[in-house]
């Protein structure tokens, strides 16, 4: 159990060291935001992004460079993403408020160009649809529901935060 009385996965305060506002970073994220499901076009971009920018990074890395990602993304406007060219790459590989590498911020916008092909070309179906569709195909075949493991943590009382909110029906 935590200090202020939350119980939290374990993860949470390991590696984030004494750093006050490291430890507040990953707090509040793992209290609001971990584990909770995500339906919202910009919010499934955003994370999309974020997880291939973590590639060989502590998911703290890239948490402390999220609203560095925000601004250099320009809030994760899917439509100024998918016409992003060699000036934007550029201005992204000089921006220290992201990761700079030219691969991943190659994958961010690949990302972002497929899903507008895999829209309008396979699925028949409004790009925000597709675009959770294609994330959530992955999920568990129970119909948008957590996995098996997720579904033991939630019957067992261990999941808390906005997670456990998210999911309170089963």
């Amino acid at each position: 159990m935590s200090e202020d009385a939350r119980v939290r996965c374990a993860w949470v305060d390991k590696g984030v060291g004494s750093d006050p506002l490291c430890r507040d970073l990953y707090r509040d994220y793992h209290d609001t935001e971990w584990g909770v499901p995500l339906h919202d076009e910009r919010g499934l971009f955003e994370f999309l992004i974020l997880e291939g920018a973590q590639a060989g990074l502590s998911w703290l890395t890239i948490l402390k460079k999220r609203e560095g990602y925000r601004r250099a993304f320009e809030g994760f406007d899917v439509e100024r993403i998918a016409r992003y060219g060699e000036a934007d790459v550029a201005r992204l590989l000089a921006d220290p408020g992201i990761v700079r590498n030219r691969l991943k911020i190659a994958a961010a916008i690949a990302v972002r160009s497929s899903a507008v092909r895999c829209s309008v070309r396979n699925l028949r179906a409004p790009r925000a649809l597709a675009v959770t569709l294609i994330c959530w195909s992955n999920s568990s075949r129970t119909q948008h529901r957590p996995s098996s493991i997720w579904l033991r943590w939630i019957r067992s009382g261990r999941l808390q935060g906005a997670a456990a909110r998210a999911w309170p029906a089963l």
